[in-house]
């Protein structure tokens, strides 16, 4: 696996975030199209977008083909086109890009309501950014969760046991490391 592509689990008092840097050949702008615009969503985040991308806004998340129930959440920061800051259910997700070399340099960090989905979360937010990279890439796509059961061995072996206590939806059920 890649290390600089791997999610670090990190601890700031009682909270647990995941921290995941890309670089990406792409200008800010249009990282942040496939951030905010409801179609590249489609491709690569794990459920779909409802509501406006303003501060204070109500998020709804629902899952594709309904196949759990709808997340909600809150816009918390919008500074177009450097940074969003929104709740994704229980989770804040906070994404920061910076223009620099040939694209964007994106530092997404992941805040976890519990540590126990940590390795689970990881595995799944690796892949989503590898399908946003391909939204961007313009390059073929797989199925969301595909990769799943073959990133999630490694993060329980790097986040360890305490991090991996709330396994991964039915359908992306992986061999126990």
């Amino acid at each position: 696996m890649d290390a600089v592509r791997h999610g670090v689990l990190n601890r700031f008092g009682e909270q647990w975030t995941i921290r995941f840097q890309r670089e990406l050949g792409h200008p800010p702008d249009r990282v942040w199209s496939a951030l905010t615009d409801r179609g590249e969503l489609a491709i690569w985040f794990p459920t779909g977008v409802v509501g406006d991308w303003s501060v204070g806004a109500s998020l709804s998340f629902p899952f594709p083909d309904a196949a759990f129930p709808a997340m909600h959440g809150t816009v918390l920061q919008l500074r177009e086109p450097r940074v969003l800051e929104y709740t994704w259910g229980p989770d804040t997700l906070l994404y920061r890009l910076e223009a620099g070399g040939t694209g964007t340099h994106l530092d997404f960090v992941v805040t976890l309501e519990e540590l126990g989905s940590a390795a689970r979360d990881g595995a799944g937010w690796h892949e989503a950014l590898d399908l946003l990279e391909t939204v961007l890439d313009g390059a073929q796509r797989w199925p969301l969760g595909q990769r799943w059961a073959e990133l999630a061995p490694s993060y329980r072996a790097a986040f360890g046991p305490d991090a991996s206590t709330i396994g991964p939806p039915a359908q992306w059920s992986a061999p126990e490391a």
